[in-house]
């Protein structure tokens, strides 16, 4: 591990660790409800991650956050475009393809950016954790930011 991930371990510790829960919505919604709330930057309306498996994006612009960029599937503009686009506490959403008929507004995974390339999450069937967004570039599907 390297010492820019050990760094930010250490000043993120309150949210790493969390195990995997069967708890609805995932671990990655829960993670960022109370990243959200403990840090003062949100106080949601309701917790959705208790009942439901996939925000919707309208249900978070009513939250007052708002979509600053969208990617549709398939579209690829390599590795280094999200650097001049993303701040700190902005939420990085990831959609794994269109299945069941489900469409690709679903959001099936989300992360917070902290900056120097880094994402807090917690992935399916893991604990909570830091890691380089960059591995995930081709799964953004959204970058959504607090109205200011």
């Amino acid at each position: 591990m390297d010492n820019l991930i050990k760094k930010y371990e250490k000043d993120y510790s309150p949210w790493l660790g969390r195990p995997w829960k069967q708890q609805r919505g995932g671990g990655c919604f829960t993670l960022i409800y109370d990243y959200m709330k403990d840090t003062g930057i949100q106080t949601f309306s309701k917790d959705y991650s208790m009942f439901v498996r996939e925000y919707k994006i309208e249900d978070i612009e009513a939250e007052g956050w708002g979509v600053i960029f969208k990617k549709d599937e398939g579209e690829w503009d390599g590795i280094d475009w999200y650097k001049s686009i993303l701040k700190k506490n902005d939420v990085v959403c990831f959609s794994f393809g269109i299945a069941d008929g489900l469409s690709n507004n679903l959001i099936k995974h989300a992360g917070v950016y902290l900056g120097d390339g880094l994402i807090l999450q917690h992935k399916y069937s893991y604990v909570s954790n830091i890691e380089y967004l960059e591995s995930y570039i081709p799964m953004i599907r959204y970058i959504l930011r607090k109205n200011e």
